[in-house]
């Protein structure tokens, strides 16, 4: 159900530059998804819980950020949580009563176990990557739904906000921040083919995304000098950095065909009694097609971070026979012949 969403009227539908030695099966050119939907990405996403390792928490505390340590962030996450299964150490690691519901509950295919048995017989531990095994370990998904359903960003923290202290304006794009010198006075709003001008009484958050928060500073005048001269753009703080050091992480994908009944079904959406069990929270529609997640180390890395991050999933572009993930993903037609024979497996 996620692939539905993507490639959407609710997705900004991002492309990436052609790369000349990645996606070639997409002619070089990567679909990023961005959710332009209330809860932002979170609607958009597989749902996967995954905090960052603590020693990235503590670099960015020693290079000069005053309560980004660990232990410091520690106690938000846990504010923030709802976590309703049982995992090792939780209440060390996690908590219950948050907003946000985390559950490692949901559907999950068979193949999930067979993955983490592998895990075991290659010397790894399984329990949380989220709390004592953030540097090595296989791990069931956590993942962020609430009885079966997506609990996206908007959902879990603002909703219950919206007509009391919060007032939610849709159908209205940001073009800049207003700035009185260096500080920001307001918003400039297109809606509805007209422009308005919200001021700020207070402060302004920006919070639009990793590719919205940098692309709206710079249209503010917030951002390289040289660069926003080229686009014709009054420079306000020269702040060099902005737009920079974009990174993501890169993925590569190892399909292997299973018997019958270790990974998704296609056709479980169209079964009454799958539907029916959806309406418990319950069942494949739970799945959120990659059940288990795993941090391992190679052989040339001596960080104790681990330098690669497995993601089981039980789907492939075989899946669906072609009708959505293929397309999804924006694979050339000229892929097909190597995918086509695995639609049987």
């Amino acid at each position: 159900m996620v692939a539905t969403l993507q490639n959407s009227p609710i997705d900004w539908m991002f492309k990436t530059e052609k790369q000349e030695h990645a996606s070639l099966a997409m002619g070089g050119v990567s679909s990023w998804p961005r959710g332009k939907v209330l809860g932002g990405t979170s609607i958009l996403n597989y749902m996967l819980y995954v905090r960052g390792n603590r020693r990235d928490y503590d670099g960015w505390r020693d290079t000069g950020l005053d309560g980004w340590g660990y232990e410091e962030v520690l106690p938000y996450f846990m504010k923030s949580e709802n976590f309703d299964s049982d995992v090792e150490n939780k209440y060390l690691y996690h908590n219950e009563g948050g907003n946000l519901t985390v559950t490692t509950s949901n559907h999950k295919e068979p193949i999930i176990d067979t993955f983490l048995n592998a895990g075991k017989e290659l010397g790894y531990e399984v329990g949380d990557i989220n709390g004592v095994l953030q540097d090595s370990g296989f791990s069931v998904s956590q993942v962020t739904m609430k009885n079966g359903f997506r609990t996206g960003t908007f959902k879990a923290f603002a909703e219950k906000f919206v007509g009391k202290d919060l007032t939610l304006i849709t159908h209205g794009h940001v073009n800049r921040i207003l700035m009185d010198g260096k500080h920001a006075i307001g918003v400039e709003v297109t809606r509805f083919g007209k422009t308005e001008i919200y001021q700020a009484k207070k402060e302004v958050i920006l919070s639009a995304g990793t590719v919205g928060s940098p692309q709206i500073l710079m249209l503010s005048g917030i951002g390289d000098g040289e660069h926003l001269n080229e686009k014709g753009i009054e420079t306000i703080h020269n702040l060099p950095e902005v737009g920079q050091n974009l990174q993501d992480h890169l993925m590569i994908g190892i399909n292997m065909d299973v018997n019958d009944g270790f990974g998704v079904d296609a056709l479980a959406g169209l079964y009454p009694s799958t539907v029916a069990e959806y309406g418990q929270g319950k069942g494949p529609l739970s799945s959120n097609a990659c059940g288990g997640v795993a941090h391992v180390h190679t052989d040339v890395n001596s960080d104790p971070r681990p330098d690669i991050q497995l993601h089981m999933t039980s789907v492939t572009f075989a899946t669906d026979h072609g009708v959505l993930l293929f397309k999804n993903f924006g694979v050339l037609d000229k892929a097909w012949p190597w995918i086509e024979p695995h639609v049987q497996n």
